[in-house]
């Protein structure tokens, strides 16, 4: 190993000693705040989860459809796995 190799190595490992110590390598958030996704999954897991904290057994039987998915505006002949 050469000494600048040598230099460098012994650089990022005091550089990475450094890092742990003061706290800089953090565990990232796993959820996104309630009621949002920031991610197409959910959070940066894809865990496809949203706490519905709202949703009771009192008004349960008030829920109402709020959106419907309609096939028929792909055309007449939509893709076969869009169903």
């Amino acid at each position: 190993m050469s000494k600048k190799a040598a230099v460098f190595a012994l650089a990022l490992a005091i550089g990475v000693v450094i890092s742990v110590m003061s706290g800089g390598f953090s565990a990232q958030e796993r959820a996104s705040p309630p009621g949002e996704w920031w991610y197409q999954s959910g959070d940066a897991w894809g865990t496809r989860f949203q706490p519905a904290d709202q949703i009771n057994a009192g008004n349960f039987d008030k829920l109402k459809v709020s959106w419907i998915f309609r096939g028929d505006n792909f055309g007449p002949a939509p893709y076969t796995n869009s169903r």
